[in-house]
């Protein structure tokens, strides 16, 4: 009787991993393909694979386990991130913006970026328990672009979900009274000085 010495899968080279999903609301799972030690494919009859947590985001197992001609097995890993996030709600001021976003499904927190060119963005990052974030500091009468998204925390690393597609918005004028006592100059000096920095004046 011919005795078939069983293969261990545990260096097994796996192609086809892609290292980070995103969240569906439906179990995600790999299109991949196991290579033996002469790199020749591995019939999928041959081995039983099993995923673990692979529906919500977090970090995803993937237990691949030999069975017939093949034994042992390994484990290999990938990130599900939150969905992409719907256009966040804007409303401004003459110097801050007030972003209002719905929360992502299994987000650990959220991170908003604002830019006046769409280029260059800055970034404010918010708990998984706020809804809403006010840009400050900002300069009146000027056109902003802003966007979100959500992001997952994994042993310290974050896995950012897509961005939100973005939304624009208009600071208002700096109103200033020229009658103001607390201003340096009275009404004619002061209303010249604040039309040369285009600010609206308020009688």
């Amino acid at each position: 009787k011919v005795k078939v010495i069983r293969k261990r899968m545990d260096d097994f080279k796996i192609k086809g991993i892609v290292k980070i999903k995103t969240y569906t609301g439906k179990p995600i799972v790999q299109n991949m393909t196991i290579l033996d030690d002469n790199l020749n494919p591995v019939a999928p009859s041959n081995y039983t694979v099993k995923y673990v947590n692979n529906i919500k985001p977090g970090i995803v197992q993937i237990r691949i386990t030999g069975k017939g001609n093949y034994t042992a097995g390994t484990t290999r890993y990938f990130y599900i991130t939150p969905p992409k996030m719907k256009k966040p709600a804007l409303k401004s001021t003459k110097d801050q913006i007030i972003v209002t976003y719905q929360k992502a499904v299994g987000a650990t927190g959220y991170q908003i970026s604002y830019s006046l060119d769409k280029k260059t963005y800055k970034h404010i990052n918010a708990s998984s328990k706020a809804t809403r974030v006010t840009l400050r500091k900002l300069s009146s009468k000027k056109t902003y672009y802003v966007k979100v998204r959500a992001y997952k925390q994994v042993d310290g690393v974050r896995y950012y979900g897509p961005y939100s597609d973005i939304r624009s918005i208009k600071t208002s004028k700096i109103k200033i009274s020229c009658a103001d006592p607390a201003l340096p100059e009275r009404h004619k000096i002061c209303t010249g000085y604040f039309a040369a920095l285009h600010i609206e004046e308020v009688p």
